[in-house]
């Protein structure tokens, strides 16, 4: 019998990649045992740890994947691709977490997502102006969701990176795009506040039927829009994983370090 063994990261973000990465290789195991790594500093409480078996038991149900407590190897994605040649592999996942009601709107709509994760926010203010000159553009055409945190908590992990690093730009969107074109399905705050399967699940289901999600930077709301949805991102990061899986564009994803041409995709679109 073949196995794999290893414990794993657990944020949102890695899970998600983590689900694609195994199941590009699933068929060469006859078992993939895997324990969530519960020291962690993004492990906050029981809330969480009730919120991570559910979100185990989406991605990880069914054979050969089992999800146990016993100690393996800690191993995040970039260390088994490295040295078990398990590709990292771009998720498409819109059948495990899509799910819930679509939105009664009554025209298309675009998504923007409130989180950002390593873009420093100077960066974000200087190229803002831009931005959403290009936002109030195409809300003459589209409808605006904004998706995610009005308030990122500063746990333990994220203090490491500070709030220059890390944080929401809702203030920044309700500021900046016309009102009566933006329809406001954010969630109080998230970063302590564990998040819940169900609300994953519908907001992904809402970037699902969206004519586009844009997002900036990466993280859970990044690994959320594209392993479901039509997606256009900006990321001025060193995070390795998208640097290997984003080297080229898909059918319906394009992630780019590019400004211009970011805008340039962005405005296809008007």
């Amino acid at each position: 019998m073949k196995e794999f063994k290893a414990t794993i990261h657990v944020g949102l973000g890695d899970l998600i990649y983590m689900k694609a990465q195994f199941d590009s290789a699933k068929h060469k195991f006859d078992r993939i045992e895997l324990t969530f790594n519960k020291g962690w500093s993004g492990v906050h409480d029981g809330y969480y740890m009730n919120f991570l078996n559910e979100l185990g038991q989406l991605l990880f149900s069914e054979p050969p994947y089992v999800i146990t407590e016993i100690d393996h190897p800690h191993m995040s994605a970039v260390d088994i691709h490295r040295d078990h040649k398990i590709l990292l592999t771009k998720p498409n996942l819109s059948y495990l977490l899509c799910k819930g009601t679509p939105l009664d709107i009554d025209s298309e709509y675009i998504v923007l997502t409130t989180k950002l994760r390593y873009f420093n926010r100077k960066k974000f203010d200087e190229l803002s102006p831009k931005f959403f000159n290009t936002i109030e553009r195409l809300s003459h055409k589209y409808k605006i969701v904004v998706l995610g945190e009005r308030v990122v908590e500063m746990n333990a992990e994220y203090k490491l990176w500070g709030v220059d690093e890390i944080y929401s730009i809702y203030d920044d969107i309700i500021k900046n795009a016309p009102s009566d074109r933006i329809v406001d399905l954010t969630i109080p705050a998230l970063g302590i506040t564990s998040p819940s399967i169900a609300q994953i699940q519908q907001d992904c289901l809402i970037m699902n039927l969206a004519k586009m999600v844009i997002t900036l930077g990466v993280g859970g709301n990044f690994s959320m829009a594209t392993a479901v949805a039509n997606t256009v991102g900006f990321r001025i990061d060193q995070d390795i994983i998208a640097d290997e899986i984003f080297k080229t564009s898909y059918p319906n994803v394009i992630v780019t370090k590019s400004w211009p041409k970011f805008i340039e995709i962005l405005e296809g679109y008007l």
